[in-house]
Parts: C-alpha cells; structure tokens; sequence
C-alpha cells in the first residue's frame, strides 16, 4: 500500500506461483534491488550476491556456483552432530496432562546456525549448548535491526545505528580469524588438503583471494541458509503434528532405508534422494 510517496514505500505481496516463477527465473533481470537497496543493505551484506544486481550480482553468482554442486554436499555427517543435540533438546517441559511443550521454532533457528557455521567456517557457533553466545545474538540483532532500517526507508537515517554496528563487529571478530587463516595459506596448499574436510570458506578461497568477497559471501549464505531451512522445518514440524497419517507413513519409509532407533545408521546423500516420501512432505 502507498500512504505518502515522500515518507513511505510502495510494497507488492504475491502468491501467485507464474509471478514467483518469473522473478526467479524467465524474467529475473526485469527484478533487480536497485541502488538504495545495495545502498542499505551493504554494511550488513557488502557487495554479496543477495545486495547487488548486475555484474557484481553476475560475478558473486559465478563464485559461488560450484561452491553447492553434488560433491560438497554429500557428506551428511557434518549435520550429525548438531542433529543429536536438536534431539536431545526436544524433551521440553512438562505440563499439566503430562505432554511436552517443546519451542521448536527457538531450536530450530538455534539448529540451522550451528550447522550453517560449521559448513562455512568449519566451526559451529554451539548455540544448541549456549543460546547466549556472542555471536548468535549479535547476527540475530543485525538482522532484525536491518529489517527495521529497510521498512523505514528514507526516514531510516534517523535511526541510531550504534549498537547495530557494535553487533556487527561481533559477527566480524568471530569470522576475520577463520578468514585470515584460510588466507594465509596459498592456493597450492589449500589444493593439498582436499583429502581432509573442506569448509566452505576452503573452497572459495581457492577462487578470490579478497578478504572483503570471502566476508561478504559467507554472511550472504549463513543468512539465507540459516532462516529459510528453520523456517521450512518449523513449519514442517507445525503440519506434521496435525496429521498423524503423514507421520506414520514417513517414520515407514525412514523406518525402511536407514532403520530408527537403536538400530538407526545416519542417512547418506543417497538415501536422503531416495526416500520420495521425506522429499515430498519437505517440498
């Protein structure tokens, strides 16, 4: 809705899927963000894929490309460990009538950056075990406080950036480290170490050597990977609690490639493409 063109922004909202489909694919350069969003959004995203159109967008497109094909996410094992400690938490607190009430949302969003660092830095953040770490407050008030500046539009420069700022130096002094290690190692060597697991941050290393590129790349995909997959598993858990049916047909197909259980071996790459069902309810 437009109020005022001076003090406000005109926003449209849409489901429609032949809308969506054209901005993400037939008709994708006809919806670039434009100058000002680059312009509000560059302290937090720089000059990363998510802030830019054009041949900036176009070169941090070709230098994360190959950073997601088949091989580099395979290894289901770097999620395990963050898995068994989501389990573990989803005991909740009991009630009145003996049931669980359990935040799924909370851990799930907790979940997502653990996982999310260790596959980009090699390091989790560990906020399963410590929900007040340094780091996980520090990207969740950037991103909220960002959102606030991006709805006040022109009217945003009123607002105090101080803590903003403070927070995102936080975010800064927890990445330059895993940065500035990765580049101080040549090209060669990096080259050598593909026999051991290669972070993400291994991998685009190999293809800039620009420590502004790495940062901004990193921070790009932690928060695309880390809300789009926490909200999808809220809202996946949400309908599977309203449908028991659903329920017992997945545990069935689990149940059938990888056991549950005691007698539960972590699913592969493979199994995870097999299982239609699992796919299905996720999509």
């Amino acid at each position: 809705a437009e109020i005022n063109q001076l003090i406000s922004t005109r926003l449209i909202f849409t489901i429609e899927p032949e809308n969506i489909k054209a901005i993400l694919t037939g008709q994708f350069h006809d919806f670039g963000k434009g100058e000002s969003f680059h312009r509000e959004w560059k302290e937090f995203l720089g000059d990363s894929i998510f802030a830019t159109d054009g041949e900036l967008w176009s070169s941090s497109r070709h230098l994360l490309r190959p950073m997601f094909n088949k091989d580099r996410i395979v290894d289901t094992r770097i999620f395990e460990t963050h898995v068994q400690k989501l389990i573990h938490l989803f005991g909740g607190s009991g009630n009145a009538n003996g049931s669980k009430i359990v935040d799924v949302g909370g851990l799930y969003f907790r979940f997502t950056l653990d996982a999310a660092t260790d596959y980009l830095l090699g390091k989790g953040t560990d906020s399963l075990e410590n929900p007040e770490t340094r780091f996980a407050e520090a990207f969740r008030y950037v991103q909220s406080r960002q959102a606030i500046y991006f709805r006040m539009g022109p009217l945003s420069p009123l607002l105090s950036r101080k803590k903003f700022r403070q927070e995102l130096q936080v975010m800064e002094d927890f990445m330059q480290p895993y940065i500035q290690t990765v580049l101080s190692l040549s090209v060669e060597e990096l080259e050598k170490n593909l026999s051991r697991r290669e972070t993400f941050l291994d991998a685009l290393a190999r293809f800039t050597r620009d420590p502004r590129v790495l940062r901004d790349q990193i921070v790009a995909v932690l928060l695309a990977g880390r809300d789009t997959t926490a909200g999808t598993l809220s809202f996946c858990t949400f309908e599977l609690s309203r449908h028991p049916e659903v329920v017992a047909k997945l545990r069935q197909e689990i149940a059938e490639h990888v056991g549950v259980g005691a007698d539960a071996r972590i699913p592969t790459y493979g199994d995870l493409k097999d299982m239609k069902y699992l796919n299905a309810v996720i999509n």
